[in-house]
């Protein structure tokens, strides 16, 4: 019988999986009181009143952890884990945990449930967090908390979404740009057609070559949203970034505040790159 106490302590101790043990024994008088005084729902009750939760948290005695967990929760040993352990458990976590807590103790054997905890020295983990219960006397019940650690997990879950809609916005910008150019082209072409008028005022000629110039920029625009949507090849040429720098400080002046001013210390010489302008910009 000791050599399999022993095993037992050894697997529980050297898992991989992080794990604790507690006694939820002490408070089985409360959940009774509780009952007794005519509340139905005790795990609802006590998720809806987290002062109640806190007590039930003081009564529940943390009795092993195995090394798994200590590494998990950043505790140097066993006693820093058991008189830090109410660290670990965040606000808006606890009442979640203590309802599951009460079910087990009301009967259920197992509970599986994700919450957000934290280590001892503030780093946040999502996890999912399962509770066995491996002995149930009359007075006394003593559960197996196992932790599967699936932070990572979320991140890269979190950044997919973010992938997929920059991916679904980009989609949206290429199509708009192709609309748009079709747009330009049209509002370009009538341009160069009068333009070719001879008996022609000198305002109206500077006018139209205005709208020329508007229409030029625009394109470039709807290049620079066709190259964010990947639907456009991106082109290498030969450019001086004095040029586009110059001309790009323009416009970020316009999006300035007055009391903001944008000062370029450009070198006098050209600075040819090869680049892609849109992307460069």
């Amino acid at each position: 019988m000791l050599s399999i106490k022993n095993g037992y302590r050894n697997i529980f101790e050297y898992a991989n999986i992080p794990m604790w043990e507690q006694d939820i024994s002490k408070a089985l008088p409360f959940l009774s009181l509780l009952k007794k005084q005519g509340i139905k729902d005790v795990a609802l009750f006590i998720q809806k009143n987290p002062e109640i939760a806190l007590l039930i948290a003081k009564k529940i005695k943390a009795i092993d952890v195995n090394k798994a967990a200590l590494k998990l929760f950043e505790a140097s040993n066993k006693k820093e884990f058991f008189i830090n352990r109410h660290k670990i458990i965040v606000n808006k976590s606890i009442s979640a945990f203590q309802k599951n807590v009460v079910c087990l103790a009301l009967g259920k054997m197992h509970i599986e449930d994700e919450v957000e905890l934290w280590t001892l020295k503030g780093k946040k983990l999502e996890v999912i967090i399962n509770l066995q219960v491996i002995l149930r006397e009359a007075n006394k019940v003593r559960m197996i908390v196992s932790i599967v650690d699936v932070t990572q997990k979320k991140i890269l879950e979190t950044k997919l979404m973010q992938s997929q809609k920059l991916e679904a916005v980009g989609r949206l910008a290429g199509g708009l740009a192709h609309d748009f150019n079709n747009l330009l082209m049209v509002i370009m072409g009538y341009a160069e057609m009068l333009l070719e008028y001879n008996n022609m005022e000198h305002s109206i000629k500077e006018k139209l070559k205005h709208i020329k110039q508007c229409c030029n920029k625009a394109t470039r625009l709807t290049n620079k949203l066709l190259s964010f949507s990947r639907m456009d090849n991106v082109q290498y040429k030969k450019i001086d970034i004095n040029i586009i720098i110059s001309e790009l400080s323009i416009m970020i002046n316009q999006l300035l505040r007055k009391n903001i001013k944008l000062e370029l210390n450009l070198i006098n010489l050209s600075l040819y790159c090869l680049i892609d302008q849109n992307m460069f910009e």
